[in-house]
């Protein structure tokens, strides 16, 4: 069977041992360097409730991760998105209650500084003309 695990884990831009780490972590598994090695490598097919948890890893159906669909770019839903951005979300979703807190008010607290450097100089551009 020809799954899609190597593909997208590199769309991810993470290598092969984080890719395990954080999905042995985030899915409470319990899988080896080499079973993932055999994954990519399509000598071995996980069983159902990891293809479950691989496509919600990955963001993807079931479909998707087995080629029995072939949409081109993204995976759906995530179109538009860049692979740093990807791996970003994988990232952050794969934190704890309390690392989101930090990245959200981090986040928020860079946003409010972004708006108002810009709302400076709008304002300093109408006084000048």
């Amino acid at each position: 069977m020809n799954c899609r695990f190597k593909e997208l884990r590199i769309r991810l831009g993470i290598t092969q041992e984080e890719f395990r780490q954080d999905f042995n972590l985030r899915f409470n598994r319990n899988y080896t360097p080499s079973a993932i090695s055999l994954f990519e490598n399509n000598k071995r097919v996980p069983e159902i409730s990891a293809l479950i948890d691989f496509a919600d890893y990955f963001a993807v159906s079931v479909d998707y991760l087995l080629h029995r669909d072939k949409p081109e770019g993204n995976p759906p839903g995530l179109e538009g998105f860049t692979k740093t951005e990807l791996s970003h979300l994988n990232k952050y979703c794969a934190l704890s209650p309390s690392g989101r807190e930090i990245i959200d008010s981090t986040l928020d607290a860079v946003y409010r500084q972004e708006n108002m450097q810009a709302k400076d100089r709008s304002y300093e551009k109408r006084e000048i003309s």
